[in-house]
């Protein structure tokens, strides 16, 4: 977050010296390139914890229901151990 208030305040230079750079250069290199580019690379970071979190948990409770289903196929392979038919 640092990045994007640096930044800002770098874009903000040609306002305190307006002669180093037209208006049309400042809008279109200053700003959307300096501010709104990293101030996008932060929102799309806070995004990804949120999505990492979400990915663990669901791991979490697919081996769950792994387990779950791994003790139930080895109830019924028990149970059915002395039960096949020979034709």
């Amino acid at each position: 977050m640092w990045c994007v208030y640096a930044f800002t305040v770098l874009s903000l230079f040609p306002i305190a010296v307006p002669a180093s750079t037209g208006a049309i250069q400042y809008i279109s290199s200053g700003v959307l390139q300096l501010v709104l580019l990293p101030a996008l690379m932060v929102g799309s970071a806070i995004l990804n914890e949120g999505a990492e979190d979400r990915a663990r948990q669901d791991h979490e409770i697919l081996i769950q229901e792994l387990q779950m289903l791994r003790d139930i196929l080895d109830a019924l392979n028990l149970a059915t151990q002395g039960h096949t038919e020979e034709k």
